[in-house]
């Protein structure tokens, strides 16, 4: 069972979200990927698109998986990047590996 935080969060973010035309690739992750995702679109150029969804919740969390999923169906993301390491400290490796699993897993269908 997930383990809350005192304040859980979640921050999504679409770039140019009328715009058809780009390429779109999504941020997965915590508040270091929340702090990078303008630097990236600077570095990636007018003609890709950085979404984001980045939160403190952590990969064991349902409500993890549920948004991102729904992120994930809403765009045809040509590149996936996930950095959700600060969240979870509850999971031991074992737990934390196996939760990874069924997210990358849900992903890929």
């Amino acid at each position: 069972m997930s383990k809350l935080e005192q304040y859980e969060w979640v921050n999504i973010w679409y770039d140019e979200a009328n715009d058809t035309t780009g390429t779109r690739v999504l941020l997965v992750g915590d508040s270091i990927m929340l702090g990078s995702r303008k630097y990236v679109q600077q570095y990636a150029g007018k003609d890709i698109h950085v979404d984001m969804i980045a939160t403190s919740k952590a990969l064991d969390n349902e409500r993890y998986a549920k948004e991102l999923m729904y992120m994930i169906a809403s765009e045809d993301y040509k590149l996936i990047r996930i950095n959700n390491g600060l969240h979870g400290f509850h999971l031991d490796i074992a737990d934390y590996e196996r939760e990874y699993d069924k997210i990358i897993s849900g992903i890929m269908e």
